[in-house]
């Protein structure tokens, strides 16, 4: 069965792909957007920067508890790349100040944003444990959040070296 099955998803993956994309056709599934500022780098192509604008701004209008939005961004604001390490226990302090409520989305969001390799069933599951809605949706729309927020401070990084050396 398996051989067939594969045969068939290649073929229909094949067919996708050959086919002509045009830049920017898919753009409208989203609202217009501004482009912030620390997305600057999208600038060099249109196409690219309306459709960067219009996922920062998707993702940004998720459903995140206002506390551990802060509690990432702080931490973001202090992180310089180091990896965290196999240990959780700055994980523990990290998310000592949030309400028990809130630990568990605390937990999966700096994990998602800071040791992606450290989220388990465990985060997982403690996270869907405190949804009362779909938890699939939640579970996509934080973690979206949280590793979209990681790659705008690291890109953050990289665009202030570009410009720094523009401006010698």
């Amino acid at each position: 069965m398996r051989g067939p099955a594969m045969k068939f998803r290649g073929g229909f993956m094949r067919t996708s792909a050959s086919r002509n994309h045009e830049p920017g056709a898919s753009v409208d599934l989203l609202p217009a957007a501004e482009l912030p500022a620390d997305l600057a780098w999208a600038t060099g192509n249109p196409i690219i920067a309306d459709g960067v604008a219009r996922a920062a701004a998707a993702i940004d209008g998720v459903s995140v508890p206002p506390a551990v939005r802060d509690l990432l961004s702080t931490q973001l604001a202090e992180w310089c790349g180091q990896p965290m390490g196999i240990g959780r226990r700055w994980l523990v302090d990290a998310v000592a100040p949030l309400s028990p409520a809130d630990r568990p989305a605390g937990r999966l969001a700096l994990l998602t944003a800071l040791a992606s390799y450290q989220v388990d069933h465990d985060v997982v599951n403690a996270f869907r444990a405190t949804q009362p809605y779909d938890e699939d949706e939640a579970l996509v729309e934080l973690t979206s959040w949280a590793s979209l927020a990681a790659a705008r401070r690291i890109g953050s990084w990289t665009w202030s070296q570009v410009v720094d050396s523009s401006q010698s």
